[in-house]
């Protein structure tokens, strides 16, 4: 049985991030998903390597096929769909969404991101573009201005439930006193108000890659919604150490006099 066959079309729609898209349905369990029909310039080893993609929080392309009209070659690509985005349940909550539930979302789309980058790809983190379907994440491939700084967008939005353009000036960078503002009223904890000024802020462009490293050896406590006790060494920088030198010297002269003292 070929993919149609297996599907019924739904409707066509306009998606805010995709573009004009066709949804099906899949007959026996309902699964969704989308049609981009794209003219024929990606080779058949790009669509092969691109279906044999797995991981629990990257769209699947579950289908690919060629066809012609009026002599032009055209693609059709299927992938799964979710009717319902991280902005849209962003919006329906009343109450502030729990750190643990923060981490948990946040470290679903840095485990994507992750994997997409290990494919030498971007995303267009955006929590537009984000599938969101019962407490899980879907990402997809796709162009962006810098993933680091989008990463740190979806994270201030997930702790502030405001659009990331309240920060986010014209030319992409971030107004440093709108941020400072909204996160001094936030009432999480100061790890993760970090990460966000670590990821938007950083000169550092290998931030992902270290935050996932912070992060990852709690990952069971994060999936499971549970609290984790992060803990880092932190390198003590000249100045402190300079002064605590200062101090132990202190210490030694006092000492000396002491010992003087009750030699006379």
């Amino acid at each position: 049985m070929s993919f149609l066959e297996s599907y019924d079309f739904l409707l066509t729609i306009r998606h805010l991030e995709l573009g004009q898209i066709d949804i099906w349905k899949q007959k026996e369990n309902g699964q969704l998903a989308y049609c981009k029909i794209l003219q024929s310039d990606i080779s058949k080893q790009e669509l092969h390597e691109r279906s044999n993609w797995e991981h629990e929080n990257v769209i699947e392309l579950l289908a690919a096929e060629l066809h012609k009209q009026n002599n032009n070659s055209y693609i059709s690509i299927y992938y799964e769909f979710y009717d319902s985005t991280l902005q849209d349940y962003l919006i329906n909550q009343e109450l502030p969404i729990a750190e643990t539930e923060i981490w948990n979302l946040f470290y679903q789309i840095l485990q994507g991101v992750m994997f997409i980058k290990s494919k030498n790809q971007t995303s267009n983190l955006c929590t537009t573009c984000i599938f969101y379907n019962n407490g899980q994440i879907k990402i997809m491939e796709g162009q962006s201005y810098n993933m680091q700084q989008q990463l740190g967008l979806v994270l201030f939005e997930l702790c502030t439930r405001e659009s990331q353009y309240l920060i986010l000036e014209d030319n992409k960078t971030i107004n440093m006193n709108n941020l400072n503002y909204m996160m001094n009223e936030c009432k999480y904890s100061k790890l993760l108000i970090q990460k966000i000024f670590d990821l938007v802020n950083s000169k550092d462009t290998d931030q992902i890659q270290i935050i996932y490293n912070q992060l990852s050896p709690y990952k069971d406590n994060i999936l499971q919604l549970k609290p984790f006790n992060f803990s880092i060494t932190i390198n003590t920088s000249l100045t402190d150490r300079a002064n605590k030198a200062i101090r132990n010297y202190k210490e030694v002269l006092k000492r000396v006099n002491y010992m003087y003292q009750l030699a006379l």
